[in-house]
């Protein structure tokens, strides 16, 4: 392995919990492999990131019991493809402020859904995600 592609690819490290231990050595060795896959572009690893969040959303909001695992994993998906999109770029060194701008808006607009969606499912089903209703009985 050249040591100089490794450097490049490990080029950023998150300083959140999950993120370091977890997402950060995924997108690490997803990298390795599509690093120099010229038609994998930043922009469009995070528009899929963007479906597979919005996608595991979809799924909490459809039914929560049925889709569960669906629904986790399509959000972990999501939040790989969402690491890999700025690491990717950096390595390639094809940052751009639109770029930037997207991946920020596309992390608001995805969390707002995947919020709503869990509110929406702890809803229906309040027992389920351990809500105690004060309902005045």
């Amino acid at each position: 392995m050249n040591r100089d592609r490794l450097r490049r690819i490990r080029n950023w490290q998150s300083s959140e919990f999950y993120a370091r231990l977890v997402m950060r050595p995924l997108t690490i060795l997803v990298m390795l492999v599509v690093a120099d896959w010229r038609r994998l572009t930043p922009n469009l690893v995070t528009t899929l990131a963007n479906v597979a969040k919005l996608t595991g959303a979809a799924l909490l909001v459809i039914d929560h019991r049925e889709y569960a695992i669906a629904a986790a994993l399509s959000i972990q998906l999501g939040l790989l493809l969402d690491h890999l999109d700025g690491t990717l770029a950096r390595y390639r060194d094809c940052s751009t402020t639109f770029g930037a701008f997207y991946d920020k808006v596309s992390d608001a607009v995805t969390w707002l859904a995947i919020t709503g969606a869990v509110g929406w499912a702890a809803y229906l089903n309040p027992e389920a995600f351990g809500i105690i209703a004060a309902n005045g009985e």
